[in-house]
């Protein structure tokens, strides 16, 4: 719950950003091997381990797939019933092979885009130059990077959110 407040407020820092054609069509947006919109057999034929709850998945532990696509922590993974979709999760990467504290956030931006199916095009940097976000009609992502400081701190993590996820601003 901690993680979606932040991430709401983090959303709220990018109004000046315009919602526009999406780069990449939503079902086909993928990253840390998670697809958004996918359904949840398909999500559970790669992750054994994952246990629906109401609106929400359950990941306790990092499972294979997870560890060679670089996550070494599942945040939330927001999970719409009535579609059978998966509409929005946030994966963690701090000292993983695509982000320690110390890297640069542009590191493990490339790093993430150069391994996973998200656009290249169209990221806008942060004010506090922490994250980057795109924005379009029917996602956003958030890429951030803040190095473990400050109270709140997440360190290296990506939030995906589709249209029909209730952090989708």
């Amino acid at each position: 719950m901690k993680k979606l407040i932040l991430a709401a407020v983090i959303c709220m820092t990018y109004t000046n950003v315009q919602a526009n054609v999406c780069e990449i069509p939503l079902n086909q947006v993928a990253v840390g091997s998670m697809t958004l919109m996918q359904s949840l057999d398909q999500f559970k034929k790669i992750h054994s381990n994952a246990k629906p709850d109401k609106d929400r998945i359950q990941i306790l532990d990092v499972d294979q797939a997870f560890e060679n696509a670089g996550v070494t922590s599942v945040g939330s993974i927001d999970f719409d019933p009535v579609k059978n979709r998966i509409i929005g999760f946030t994966l963690s990467y701090n000292e993983g092979k695509y982000a320690q504290l110390e890297t640069p956030l542009n590191q493990f931006k490339n790093s993430i885009l150069k391994n996973s199916k998200l656009p290249q095009k169209g990221w806008v940097l942060s004010q506090d130059k922490e994250a980057y976000q795109y924005r379009c009609n029917d996602y956003q992502v958030f890429i951030r990077q803040d190095h473990g400081v400050g109270r709140g701190s997440l360190g290296a993590v990506i939030w995906v959110f589709s249209r029909y996820s209730d952090s989708f601003e």
